[in-house]
C-alpha cells in the first residue's frame, strides 16, 4: 500500500558497488532537503556518491504479497 504523510521519510547511504554491498542507513530525515544537504556533505567529504532513500511502498503482515504484483 502506499504509505501516507506521516509514513513518510528519508535516509541515505553510501550508493552500493555491487550486488553484495552493504548499504549501511542509519539517520531518518524529516525533510527531503536535510536528507540531500547531508548527502552532499557526506560526498564532498568521503569523495564517495551517496543515495537518498525514500519509502516507496509500505507492506504490513497482514499484506498479500502478491496482490497488484507480476510474478
Amino acid at each position: 500500500m502506499k504509505p501516507d504523510r506521516n509514513q513518510i521519510f528519508w535516509m541515505i547511504c553510501r550508493m552500493p558497488s555491487g550486488r553484495h554491498s552493504k548499504t549501511q542507513p542509519k539517520v531518518r530525515y524529516e525533510h527531503r532537503d536535510a536528507a540531500w544537504d547531508d548527502a552532499a556533505r557526506l560526498a564532498r567529504e568521503t569523495g564517495e556518491t551517496y543515495a537518498l532513500l525514500t519509502v516507496d511502498e509500505v507492506v504490513t503482515p497482514s499484506a498479500r504479497l502478491t496482490q497488484g504484483r507480476l510474478f
